[in-house]
């Protein structure tokens, strides 16, 4: 075999075909300089759709390596295999198949002795497209062989620019794909937020009304001139009581939502009372019980603080829920569950059940099953977005009894 030529790696990505060339460039590479005058004597006419040939000579492998490392844009290359070497050819096959990662230009071995080198062989191992004796390869088979390369050649480039134009359009759906989610993420997140403000200001309410009237009862206690120490002591330790609970309710909001919280590791069971306990008093005021079961094991198995939103979106869709049927007892049951290896937290309430009309839909952005349509519809949707995305897991919503049983699978942590 030859002598390794020292060759300039090209880059990974596969060569494309030049769209722009107005000729099909046919690259001559044989050390016998009769064989250049007599192949371009044999195709100087031929034309393929309105196209004619133009030629490129190389009398060495080393020759033809160098100009190829300069351009690379040949439809064929007809080579010979020994030149310098008696297989030194083969350097330029290698070199365009892997140096170049040219899967494109079809290569046609014509050599003066095939017996050298079995056809087979260079077939399989260098990616050869045609394989010719000089000694059959008359100028009308020349021509024949040559015209039907060219055919090839154009139809390959034809699917290779159209594959690279749906890449592109497929590269460009999936941006524009990703944008739209994460402003949709943005969007959530803000009417989230909004919300839990919403549900600060009610779980303070209380509260505040507490510290109010202890505040009214100590002004007119101290008005009228007499107070009892004792009693005075009592109430400011009332109002020190309140105070916590809003401090709490802050903190609780502060260790869900801030960003660098939402990846923190917590136990599932105090991701679940958290989730609980954000909402409480509204719960409270509505009657709604909430019963937690599962294994030990299960509870206190760790996940992040993304999954407190799903958690959290799906009890307040139950608490709306709860406001428009207005059941007798209104009660919501959490089970934790392992399945085949993966943990699936179940949330079953007794609120009435989706129209089944609607349950197809409720994981499409903007689609909302509220009272009112006042729902921002975005909830479930990016719920479901999390688990997937997140915990490449699943959430399935399906009616169950005369409520309906939200189930988050995840892998077993």
């Amino acid at each position: 075999m030859a002598e390794t030529i020292p060759f300039t790696f090209a880059s990974e990505n596969t060569i494309k075909p030049d769209i722009n060339s107005t000729t099909w460039k046919l690259f001559i590479v044989d050390d016998d300089k009769d064989i250049h005058s007599i192949t371009k004597l044999a195709l100087k006419d031929l034309k393929f759709k309105d196209m004619a040939i133009s030629f490129e000579s190389a009398y060495s492998a080393k020759e033809a390596i160098d100009i190829l490392k300069e351009r690379s844009d040949f439809a064929i290359v007809l080579l010979d295999i020994s030149m310098e070497t008696r297989d030194s050819g083969l350097d330029v096959a290698r070199f365009i198949r892997k140096n170049l990662n040219d899967a494109i230009t079809r290569i046609i071995i014509r050599t003066g002795q095939p017996g050298d080198v079995p056809e087979k062989e260079i077939i399989d191992n260098y990616d050869i497209n045609d394989y010719k004796s000089k000694t059959d390869l008359t100028i009308e088979k020349l021509f024949i062989s040559i015209r039907t390369a060219i055919a090839q050649y154009a139809q390959i480039s034809e699917l290779a620019i159209l594959n690279e134009k749906l890449e592109d359009r497929v590269a460009q759906a999936i941006a524009k794909q990703k944008e739209q989610q994460e402003k949709l993420f943005i969007q959530n997140r803000n009417i989230q937020m909004n919300e839990l403000l919403n549900i600060i200001a009610h779980q303070w309410r209380q509260p505040l009304s507490r510290i109010s009237a202890v505040t009214s009862q100590m002004k007119f206690s101290l008005g009228m001139g007499g107070h009892d120490n004792d009693n005075l002591e009592e109430q400011i330790h009332n109002i020190e009581k309140y105070t916590r609970e809003l401090s709490a309710t802050i903190d609780e909001f502060r260790k869900m939502y801030e960003p660098s919280q939402r990846t923190c590791s917590i136990t599932l069971r105090d991701l679940l009372e958290r989730s609980a306990s954000i909402i409480s008093t509204s719960f409270q005021e509505q009657n709604i019980l909430i019963s937690v079961q599962g294994r030990q094991e299960l509870l206190q198995m760790m996940v992040t603080g993304e999954l407190y939103q799903v958690i959290l979106n799906i009890l307040k869709n139950s608490q709306e829920a709860f406001l428009e049927h207005k059941p007798s007892s209104a009660k919501i049951d959490i089970d934790i569950l392992e399945v085949d290896g993966k943990v699936h937290i179940k949330i079953k309430d007794n609120a009435g059940g989706i129209d089944a009309d609607d349950l197809s839909h409720i994981f499409d952005p903007y689609f909302s099953t509220k009272q009112g349509k006042n729902g921002h519809g975005l909830g479930l949707y990016m719920s479901k977005s999390i688990i997937e995305q997140q915990y490449h897991g699943k959430l399935l919503v399906e009616n169950s009894d005369n409520g309906v049983c939200s189930t988050i699978i995840i892998p077993k942590g």
